[in-house]
């Protein structure tokens, strides 16, 4: 309905994408398989999945909790990706929107104000930075079985989105209600800049 809480409509939508994480971490699983990745690297994406499961029921009973429902995630169809989507898309959803999800976590972990909350921020908080470690690997992996032309279209795709992270990072900032760590967009704007030289670097 639309009654609901702006807490009720964060854990709604957190509980939909994490669910949708599950799914893209198995769909990476196998097409990683299909190129012959480092077995290393499909096993971290499994294991990444079990913890987007965790999450995601972590976020559903939040979400009843506070009396929303949860959309259901539809599977996406499965699609030939060639290794230069599946690296652009690592590059940018995973190398640089997994790192922020993971301190965004942590702001929550430190700003939420019941310890139950700030427990759950802190989980998933340390299990997103393992996700964007794991990205970063596979990023290394994926532009040694690129060319030229591939690697640079990557860093280009990569480029674009740590220059658009600092007003990301402000817009979700301020969006978060005030009982899990929400804070004026100037907090998230600062965080997003550090977060873009960092990785830029």
């Amino acid at each position: 309905s639309n009654e609901t809480t702006p807490m009720a409509r964060f854990f709604a939508v957190a509980a939909h994408l994490e669910a949708a994480a599950v799914v893209a971490f198995r769909q990476l699983a196998r097409q990683l398989e299909r190129y012959d990745a480092p077995r290393a690297l499909v096993r971290r994406c499994l294991e990444a999945a079990r913890d987007e499961v965790c999450h995601a029921l972590d976020m559903g009973r939040m979400a009843q909790l506070h009396g929303a429902s949860i959309p259901r995630v539809v599977p996406p169809m499965p699609t030939d990706e060639t290794l230069l989507s599946i690296a652009i898309h690592n590059a940018v959803e995973g190398c640089v929107s997994e790192t922020w999800a993971a301190m965004m976590a942590q702001i929550q972990a430190e700003r939420a104000e019941t310890p139950e909350l700030r427990a759950l921020f802190s989980t998933i908080a340390r299990d997103e930075i393992n996700h964007g470690q794991l990205a970063w690997d596979l990023h290394d992996w994926l532009l040694e079985q690129l060319d030229e032309t591939g690697r640079a279209q990557v860093m280009e795709a990569q480029r674009e989105a740590l220059e658009a992270l600092p007003q990301l990072a402000a817009r979700q900032i301020a969006e978060l209600p005030s009982e899990i760590g929400g804070a004026p967009g100037r907090l998230g704007l600062t965080m997003g800049t550090r977060l873009a030289m960092a990785l830029a670097a």
